[in-house]
C-alpha cells in the first residue's frame, strides 16, 4: 500500500467529539460485520446500555464470553505490582433529610461522569441543591476535623500523602481556605506543636473555565505551575529534603514546605501515578470505573517507605452500599476494596505467625529470654523466615497504627522488635539498627524501652582485636558462637568479592551447614569459628603491614599466595608490586578500563607475559601455560579496584 500524507481532521468542537466517535464505530461495524474486535482495558464497564463485555465479547453457545485473558486485582497484588486499597466508612450526612433531595446517588453519579466539558461546565454551574448541602460550611468543617484527625494520625506520621476529593470547582476552592485556617489554628496546639504544620501544605489543582467565581479563579493556575506542583507533591520525605538543600542549603528556615494534600475534584484521578499517596479522602458520588481508576491512585507500591496498603476514607457515602457503587462481579468488587476492619482483623494471626520462630518461649523483659530468641535464629533459613514475616507485620503496624486494635498485641510486637534490632545488629557489627524501624514502630519502643534497653545491652562484635575480650560477655559457647558466626557473616559480606575474603567466606558457610547442637558439637564450631575470626582480623591488617596498599597490589598477592609453589611472603608481595607497576608503566590500568572486552585482554595478556621475566621463576608457573592459575582471579581483582574507583 502506498503511503500517503496525512489528512488534517476538520476542527470540532468539543461537544462533538463523542458523537464522532460514535459514528465512526457504527460505520466499522456495519462495513466489517465478521470481524473480530479486541477490547484491552483495566476498568470494564458493566451496565445495561454501556457494556465492555456484551460489546467485544462473543456468545458461546448463548452464554457471554466476559474475558479472553484476565489479570485480576488479586494477581496483581500477588506480582507486587499493586497493594490492596482499603476503604473506611466517615459519611459526614448532609443536614437535611436526604430522601427528600430530587436527586438520588444514582443521578449525581451520571453528573459526575458528563465526559463533554461544555455540558459538564454547564452542569455544575446549574444550582444544584445536592451540591449546595455538600458545601454546607458546617458539613465542611466536620469533614476536615476527620480528615485532618486521620490525616495525622495515620499516612503522615510515615511520610505518605493524601489527596482530597471533592464535588466541584467550588468546593475545591472553599475545601482550600478552610483547610488553611484550620491548619493554622492546630499548629498553635501543644500536641501538634512539632508536627510543622503549615497551610503551604495543601493545593488546588483544577481545570480553568470561563467567567469563574473569583474564589475560584485564583485557583486556576497555568499549566507549568500546575505541573511543578503535582511534581512536588510526588517527592518522598527523602527526595523533599535533596530538593530544599541543593536550593537552600542546610538552613532549614528557607526551605519550602512539603507539599502533602491535593484537592481535586476531577483532575488526578486517572492516570495519575503517585506511589508516595496513601489515602483518598472521598466526598464525591463516584461508581463503577470511574470509581475504580479513583481509588487506584491509592495502590501504587512503594517498598523503599514499606507502603503497607492504600486506604480510602468515605466522607460522601456511596460506600454504605458498595455493591451499587461498584457495579462489578462480587470477586472483583472484593478485589478492588476490602473493608478496613478485615486489615484490623489480620493483626493477631500476623503477631502469631512471627512468634512462630520462637515456640517454647516465655516472654520476659531478661537477657536470658533474648538470647533464647537469637539462638533460634543461628539457622540462616530460621533467620530469612523470622525477618520476612517481621517485616510482613511491621509494615501492617505501621498502616493500621494507631488504632485501638493494636493494644493487646503491644507486648509481643515489642519483644520482637528487641529480637530484630539485635539480629539485625550482629549482622551488621553496629548499633544503630533501631533506626531501621518504621516511624510508628520507633515511637513505640521509644515510649516503653524495657526490651529494647536488654538488646541495647548485648556486646556488638567487629572482627578485630577486641573481640576476645567482648566474648566473655555472653553466658555459653552456643551464645558466643552464634554472636561471632554472625559478625563473620557481616565482616566477609561486608568485604565484598575480594579473592581472600571469597575463601574464607566458603569456610564460613561450611561451618554454618554444621546442624549438630550438642555441647562437644558447639564448642568444636566456636574453636573453628576463632580460628577463623583470627585470619580475618590478620587479612584485614596484612595490606599495611606488607605495603602493598595500592589498588590491586594486595589482591594479586592473596591470589599468588594461593596459587604460587612458593610460600616466601616477602616473594609474593614484591612480585604483586611489580606485576601492578608493569600494567601501570604500560598506562593499561586507567580508570574505566575493565568495563570493555578489550581493556580486560590488554590487561591479561600483557600479565601473562610479565609474569615470564625471571624475578616470578620462583612462583613456579609453566610458561607455556596459556592460562596459569594466578592469572584469571587476579584480572577480577584488578578489576574489582578499577570499579572501586
Amino acid at each position: 500500500m502506498n503511503a500517503t500524507a496525512p489528512r488534517k481532521e476538520p476542527e470540532t468542537m468539543p461537544g462533538k467529539k463523542k458523537a464522532r466517535g460514535a459514528s465512526f464505530a457504527i460505520t466499522m461495524r456495519a462495513k466489517l460485520p465478521k470481524a473480530f474486535r479486541f477490547g484491552f482495558t483495566g476498568t470494564p464497564i458493566d451496565r445495561t446500555m454501556h457494556n465492555t463485555h456484551r460489546d467485544f465479547g462473543p456468545l458461546k453457545d448463548g452464554v457471554q464470553e466476559r474475558y479472553l485473558s484476565y489479570y485480576g486485582i488479586r494477581r496483581s497484588i500477588k506480582d507486587g505490582a499493586t497493594l490492596e486499597v482499603h476503604y473506611l466508612r466517615a459519611r459526614v450526612p448532609f443536614r437535611v433529610d436526604e430522601k427528600a433531595l430530587n436527586e438520588g446517588y444514582e443521578q449525581m453519579c451520571r453528573e459526575m461522569e458528563i465526559e463533554d466539558e461544555e455540558v459538564k461546565d454547564r452542569v455544575q454551574r446549574q444550582k444544584s441543591r445536592w451540591k449546595e448541602l455538600a458545601r454546607d460550611p458546617e458539613r465542611v468543617e466536620i469533614v476536615l476535623d476527620k480528615m485532618l484527625t486521620h490525616f495525622l494520625d495515620y499516612p503522615d506520621p510515615n511520610g505518605f500523602k493524601a489527596q482530597l476529593v471533592a464535588v466541584d470547582r467550588k468546593a475545591c476552592a472553599t475545601f482550600k481556605e478552610r483547610l488553611d485556617a484550620k491548619i493554622k489554628e492546630w499548629a498553635t496546639r501543644p500536641e501538634f506543636k512539632d508536627r510543622g504544620l503549615h497551610p503551604d501544605w495543601s493545593e488546588v489543582i483544577i481545570s480553568s473555565a470561563q467567567n469563574s467565581e473569583p474564589e475560584v479563579a485564583k485557583y486556576e493556575y497555568e499549566k507549568a505551575k500546575q505541573e511543578e506542583l503535582i511534581s512536588y507533591f510526588k517527592l518522598t520525605p527523602h527526595e523533599w529534603e535533596k530538593w530544599n538543600s541543593d536550593r537552600h542549603g542546610l538552613d532549614r528556615a528557607k526551605w519550602r514546605p512539603p507539599l502533602k494534600i491535593l484537592i481535586v475534584c476531577d483532575r488526578l484521578l486517572t492516570g495519575f501515578d503517585a506511589p508516595i499517596e496513601q489515602v483518598m479522602y472521598l466526598d464525591k458520588p463516584l461508581r463503577d470505573h470511574n470509581l475504580l481508576q479513583a481509588i487506584a491512585r491509592t495502590n501504587r507500591p512503594l517498598p523503599s517507605m514499606k507502603k503497607r496498603t492504600g486506604v480510602v476514607v468515605d466522607f460522601f457515602g456511596g460506600f454504605d452500599k458498595l455493591e451499587k457503587a461498584l457495579n462489578f462481579d462480587e470477586s472483583d468488587r472484593e478485589e478492588s476494596l476490602i473493608d478496613w476492619a478485615v486489615l484490623k482483623r489480620s493483626v493477631p494471626g500476623e503477631v502469631a505467625r512471627c512468634l512462630e520462630s520462637f515456640k517454647g518461649i516465655t516472654i520476659t523483659a531478661t537477657r536470658e529470654c533474648l538470647l533464647a530468641a537469637l539462638r533460634c535464629l543461628r539457622d540462616a533459613d530460621a533467620a530469612k523466615i523470622f525477618e520476612h514475616n517481621f517485616k510482613s507485620l511491621e509494615r501492617l503496624w505501621e498502616a493500621v497504627s494507631p488504632d485501638a486494635c493494636l493494644y493487646p498485641h503491644t507486648t509481643e510486637y515489642n519483644w520482637l522488635c528487641s529480637i530484630y534490632v539485635a539480629w539485625r545488629r550482629r549482622q551488621r557489627g553496629s548499633r544503630d539498627t533501631a533506626g531501621e524501624l518504621a516511624a510508628k514502630t520507633r515511637e513505640l519502643i521509644q515510649q516503653n524501652t524495657k526490651f529494647l534497653q536488654i538488646a541495647d545491652d548485648l556486646p556488638v562484635f567487629k572482627i578485630g582485636a577486641d573481640y576476645v575480650a567482648k566474648r566473655g560477655d555472653l553466658p555459653t559457647p552456643s551464645d558466643k558462637a552464634a554472636a561471632l558466626e554472625a559478625a563473620l557473616t557481616a565482616e566477609l559480606s561486608e568485604d565484598g568479592p575480594g579473592f581472600i575474603y571469597r575463601l574464607l567466606g566458603e569456610r564460613l558457610q561450611r561451618i554454618k551447614e554444621q546442624k549438630d547442637a550438642s555441647d562437644e558439637a558447639t564448642a568444636k564450631r566456636l574453636r573453628e569459628l576463632e580460628e577463623l575470626q583470627d585470619e580475618t582480623a590478620r587479612a584485614k591488617a596484612e595490606p599495611e603491614r606488607l605495603k602493598l596498599t595500592g589498588p590491586g597490589e594486595y589482591g594479586i598477592f592473596t591470589v599468588l599466595r594461593a596459587t604460587a609453589k612458593s610460600k616466601d611472603e616477602s616473594l609474593l608481595a614484591d612480585c604483586a608490586r611489580r606485576m601492578v607497576a608493569h600494567l601501570r608503566a604500560h598506562q593499561l590500568l586507567a580508570p574505566g578500563w575493565s568495563a570493555s572486552k578489550g581493556g580486560r585482554q590488554h590487561v591479561e595478556d600483557s600479565l601473562l607475559t610479565e609474569s615470564w621475566n625471571p624475578p616470578y621463576a620462583e612462583l613456579g608457573f609453566d610458561a607455556s601455560d596459556e592460562h596459569p592459575a594466578f592469572l584469571a582471579p587476579s584480572i577480577e581483582e584488578l578489576a574489582q579496584a578499577d570499579e572501586a574507583g
